[in-house]
């Protein structure tokens, strides 16, 4: 876990770098953002079968109001 900060908005970040682009990993980083931030309604993500697997596998253990909206698009997060 490395962390990094965004002088521009006074935010500190953390981000996890992994050798693998795996479920396991995906997982991982999406466990220690959502302690440190909340659980999202919804998250913005590429079309990375690692991070929808994972975000899969988190949303069986929520109700079905409490699961988050996965929203894939290859050039969603490029919006400005």
């Amino acid at each position: 876990m490395r962390v990094g900060h965004l002088p521009w908005i006074g935010q500190t970040i953390n981000i996890y770098l992994s050798k693998l682009r795996d479920t396991t990993s995906a997982k991982l980083f999406f466990q220690n953002a959502f302690r440190s931030s909340g659980v999202p309604e919804k998250v913005n993500i590429d079309k990375s079968g690692s991070n929808t697997a994972a975000l899969k596998a988190m949303n069986e253990g929520f109700k079905s109001k409490d699961k988050i909206l996965i929203r894939q698009n290859k050039y969603l997060n490029n919006l400005v």
